[in-house]
């Protein structure tokens, strides 16, 4: 035997000795029976396989490549299980629970951000992860959602990117970013995409329906959960972009992670727009057109995460900073809003959620050259939600309450040259409380093994300081059939929804509707 021959078989032999071949088995955590092309694989390594007629797999990697990987089985309508590599045994039986409510959402749960999907009924979902978000390749997250059918985008760079869902209005849907409402940010009560951007989301999540008890007040046509990153490692990333119009805007995100159970993250943005009015529109046929005048439009954000995370609890705080400078001919407007949040996944299945708003917003509207009309609104909003869930061995009841407390200061003021008349000087409050129990129950087919069904009931209560008195309800089934990797859906659903405006939004209304007819 040469030399060569005998590296050749050493060689082997060591490759050989540093491979494991890891035996095991999944099946149904209720029914035991097994799960067939369930996907095994170790999550950095990307190394895996798929499970056999009786649920077994055999998966051969080597273990200096996995040493601190994570083992991942995954089956389509089945919870994830995620293992850590220390904790993988051989020859084990391993069981998928079906999950209660939405599908395709992780055991491991996103434990940096309270989970909208699992407070509340049985709804579809479009789930869009970060595998699908880089490759699309778009930095708006307006073009992403214009791929999902019954989407419609609205608006444009000056106004916002709205989103519409099933013929829906924009203040018809809820858009939360990690938890935080972003509707609250705007004064029509529409969330604006463009404050988002696509680099810094981790996943996002549509919910089709018109009435989720718990996260959809007066969302008509359903709800969207945007997710953001959790930082891994220090990092940090700027970018800029140019376009049309005058336009320029410019990213920045820091990721830190501070030791075992901290983590702080940072995205901001800054967007400033310039188009030039070719004319107003009662100006067509005049010789002098305002072809000079232009719109100047400057808007930023800045988004603050701090997470502390234990294993049977999380505390997670929030900052969010909007600011919008927009000057037209004839109306000028700056607002500047603030929301504090601070989300707590606390033991025995309470999630404690508390949130503040400070919102101030002055309008100036020129009635002729020498006058302008001045409006000052300063808004403060604060609210407590509470959700507690047990879970029962086929179903869970949910509980949640949620308080509101908001006022606003008012006034309204003439300016003649350098003197300011004010004329109204007016303070509103309201308070409002809301109560909601939901319960689910999952139920399966004795002689279809791969028909399941998911029902839920719930009401809701609602009440004001201001007089309203509303009480809704839900009732419904998800009809789930499982083929292999394929699964088939049906949503029968019943219910009421009810949508209060902010004392904000009312008095832009009373304020502004005269003039929209004449406004470019």
């Amino acid at each position: 035997m040469n030399l060569k021959t005998l590296l050749i078989i050493l060689i082997f032999f060591s490759f050989a000795l540093a491979q494991e071949t890891l035996i095991g088995r999944v099946l149904d955590k209720e029914t035991s029976r097994p799960l067939t092309g369930a996907d095994v694989y170790f999550k950095i390594s990307k190394i895996g396989t798929t499970t056999d007629q009786e649920g077994f797999f055999k998966l051969t990697i080597p273990r200096k490549n996995v040493s601190h990987d994570s083992l991942v089985l995954h089956y389509v309508g089945y919870h994830p299980m995620v293992i850590p590599f220390h904790l993988v045994q051989q020859k084990k039986i391993y069981y998928l629970q079906a999950q209660q409510l939405e599908l395709e959402q992780p055991i491991e749960v996103e434990a940096e951000r309270l989970n909208l999907s699992r407070m509340d009924i049985p709804h579809l979902t479009r789930s869009i992860r970060a595998e699908e978000i880089r490759r699309y390749a778009t930095s708006e997250l307006a073009t992403l959602l214009r791929t999902i059918p019954a989407i419609r985008l609205q608006g444009n760079e000056i106004d916002g990117k709205q989103l519409e869902i099933r013929g829906s209005n924009a203040n018809e849907v809820n858009v939360y970013l990690d938890g935080v409402l972003l509707n609250d940010l705007s004064s029509s009560n529409t969330a604006d995409l463009s404050l988002v951007p696509v680099d810094n989301l981790s996943k996002i999540e549509i919910h089709k329906t018109a009435h989720m008890l718990l996260n959809g007040g007066g969302a008509f046509g359903g709800v969207v959960n945007l997710i953001t990153k959790q930082p891994e490692k220090l990092g940090a990333e700027v970018k800029m972009r140019s376009g049309s119009f005058n336009s320029r805007q410019y990213f920045g995100n820091l990721g830190l992670p501070m030791g075992q159970n901290w983590t702080f993250s940072y995205f901001g943005q800054l967007a400033t727009m310039n188009p030039k009015i070719e004319f107003f529109p009662d100006e067509r046929f005049l010789p002098d057109k305002s072809e000079n005048n232009a719109i100047k439009q400057k808007k930023f954000s800045h988004y603050v995460n701090l997470n502390f995370q234990k294993a049977s609890y999380l505390l997670n705080g929030k900052l969010f900073y909007y600011g919008l400078k927009y000057k037209k001919p004839g109306w000028q407007d700056n607002r500047k809003t603030l929301i504090l949040s601070d989300q707590n996944q606390l033991p025995g299945g309470f999630n404690l959620t508390l949130n503040y708003l400070n919102s101030a917003d002055e309008v100036q509207r020129y009635v002729v050259s020498t006058s302008k009309d001045l409006y000052d609104y300063h808004s403060q909003r604060f609210n407590v939600r509470l959700f507690k869930s047990c879970k029962l061995k086929k179903g869970a009841f949910k509980a949640f309450s949620e308080y509101w407390h908001e006022r606003l200061t008012r006034k309204f003021s003439i300016q003649d040259s350098s003197t300011v008349h004010l004329l109204e000087n007016l303070f509103f409050y309201d308070n409002r409380i809301s109560s909601s129990l939901l319960y689910t129950f999952t139920e399966r087919s004795d002689s279809l093994k791969n028909l399941s069904w998911k029902v839920h009931f719930g009401l809701r209560g609602d009440a004001s300081a201001s007089g309203y008195r509303d009480l809704t309800n839900a009732v419904g089934a998800l009809i789930t059939w499982r083929q292999r990797n394929h699964q088939w859906r049906l949503l029968l659903s019943y219910g009421r929804n009810v949508r209060y405006p902010t004392l904000f939004e009312m008095a832009l209304n009373r304020d502004f509707t005269i003039y929209t007819l004449n406004d470019t």
